[in-house]
């Protein structure tokens, strides 16, 4: 199940494409990918003019941690990924918000919530994932 939610989160907050044998899927995981379309379906208009932002950096090979933002119009939309972390947290700066109330929801997969917390002072999201490899979209929004 988590290959299925790491590579849906993988290509959702671009453009989503699909192959290989999803017929073949068990029930629990083709419904992890119908989740991730129905959502995407929901968000992909917002993304066409959402600009990215990378709060750990452009990504490296051997990064134990990647993120990927999009900045829209109403929220941000956050992908993060563990990748065989030995450390369960990292902190997100996420500078265009530092000093802001915000809202924070995991928004794929629904079942697999993450531990998150903010520090609106320095502008810091701290995100949580207990598998070791492991994918998440949050959406936050300022209030």
């Amino acid at each position: 199940m988590k290959r299925v939610i790491y590579n849906m989160v993988n290509a959702m907050l671009l453009r989503i494409h699909q192959s290989g044998h999803l017929a073949e899927l068990s029930a629990d995981r083709f419904g992890y990918v119908k989740q991730a379309l129905e959502y995407y379906k929901k968000i992909r208009s917002d993304l066409k003019s959402a600009l990215p932002y990378w709060p750990l950096g452009i990504s490296q090979y051997s990064d134990a941690w990647v993120s990927l933002g999009l900045k829209g119009a109403e929220k941000d939309y956050l992908a993060v990924w563990r990748r065989n972390s030995v450390e369960p947290v990292v902190s997100l700066p996420l500078k265009h918000l530092r000093g802001k109330d915000i809202t924070v929801k995991c928004a794929y997969p629904e079942a697999k919530a993450c531990g998150y917390q903010w520090n609106r002072e320095a502008g810091i999201l701290t995100v949580s994932l207990s598998e070791r490899i492991s994918a998440r979209v949050l959406e936050i929004k300022e209030e």
